[in-house]
């Protein structure tokens, strides 16, 4: 079975209201973590300005092993700032 961490995802490009500031998701890799995005319907070539301007804008911090319930690439908890 493929092990899986837990990271905190961070932004500030995008700071205004009806944005994402944070999200803990769920991956195999700090690289692969620093593509999620919070919103499901967005992706890096159709941004919204909701969430960092490119993957190199989100800071990652490693926070533990994910529990074997968990999904690869799932968004556990998000921080949206809605206006």
């Amino acid at each position: 079975m493929q092990q899986l961490y837990i990271y905190l995802l961070q932004q500030d490009d995008n700071t205004s209201y009806d944005t994402y500031d944070s999200c803990v998701v769920v991956s195999d890799s700090e690289d692969n973590a620093r593509l999620i995005r919070p919103s499901t319907y967005q992706t890096w070539e159709n941004n919204w300005n909701d969430w960092a301007n490119s993957p190199e804008s989100v800071t990652v911090t490693y926070l533990g092993e994910a529990d074997e319930s968990l999904k690869l690439n799932e968004v556990i908890c998000s921080s949206f700032n809605a206006g």
